[in-house]
């Protein structure tokens, strides 16, 4: 055999041996020595490790902003009973000397909005409250027509509170005629120190105060001109742009969210 053919065995011969090595373990190998058939457990992409190595919390996410437009339903709905309107014995008389009225005047107009918390969850105020056989609630969650009207209802779930009369004394825009107390009348429920309506428990009541903003516009409400209200929540003063929340313990909410107007009034 010539010194070419012995060339040719010799490179057969290395490469049996490499062969040999990677499947007996050898240092040779150059793939994983088994295959593992059995089940591998699924990796979830989304899921990233906590870079916090330290132990202290993670602080908790802000609130997202509460845009107020019309059909909106802000925070959990229909956790009142009923889920919608009026509760007692409600026929359409007098409110606290306010009449109800097969029409509303523009004369005096401003939006309120009232939020709940209970147990540190966001309920919704419920639509159509201050309104007398209102329409089956629409597709667009806004109720635009009753029997009749008090000068503060809502006409949806959205937490905005209308504020509308003929204006008698001519109240200009920038001031207050009603307060907390003809709302929570017409909607027949009771609110103190320890009661919003059905919910019981310590509350505690933030507001915005006045802030009307000089005509119509997407006005927003910051969460950091909320302060404690600490007399009567029922006689929280209604104006314009005016944002109040009332929260319901033991547990409650760390932050309260931005309001966004929608652009009318």
């Amino acid at each position: 055999m010539n010194g070419r053919g012995i060339t040719f065995l010799s490179i057969a011969a290395a490469f049996c041996c490499a062969a040999l090595l990677a499947a007996c373990g050898g240092n040779a190998a150059v793939g994983p020595t088994t295959h593992n058939n059995s089940a591998q457990p699924a990796i979830d992409d989304h899921a990233q490790p906590n870079p916090d190595t330290t132990g202290s919390p993670t602080p908790a996410p802000s609130p997202p902003n509460v845009w107020t437009g019309p059909g909106h339903i802000s925070g959990l709905d229909d956790q009142f009973n009923p889920v919608d309107g009026n509760t007692g014995s409600f026929n359409g008389q007098p409110v606290d000397g306010v009449t109800c009225a097969p029409t509303m005047s523009n004369n005096y107009h401003v939006h309120v909005f009232v939020g709940v918390y209970v147990n540190g969850v966001h309920y919704a105020i419920p639509d159509t409250i201050g309104m007398f056989h209102p329409q089956p609630e629409p597709t667009d969650h806004f109720t635009k027509y009753a029997h009749c009207y008090y000068d503060v209802h809502l006409h949806d779930a959205s937490g905005i509170v209308h504020v509308e009369s003929t204006d008698p004394n001519h109240v200009p825009i920038t001031g207050t005629i009603y307060n907390t107390k003809q709302l929570f009348d017409e909607w027949g429920i009771t609110v103190d120190g320890s009661h919003f309506g059905p919910f019981t428990g310590s509350v505690l009541v933030y507001t915005s105060g006045q802030l009307y903003r000089g005509g119509p516009g997407n006005g927003v409400v910051h969460r950091s001109t909320y302060t404690q209200w600490t007399g009567d929540p029922n006689a929280i003063p209604l104006y314009s742009h005016e944002a109040m929340f009332f929260e319901v313990g033991p547990n409650y909410p760390t932050v309260l969210p931005n309001i966004i107007y929608y652009a009318e009034f």
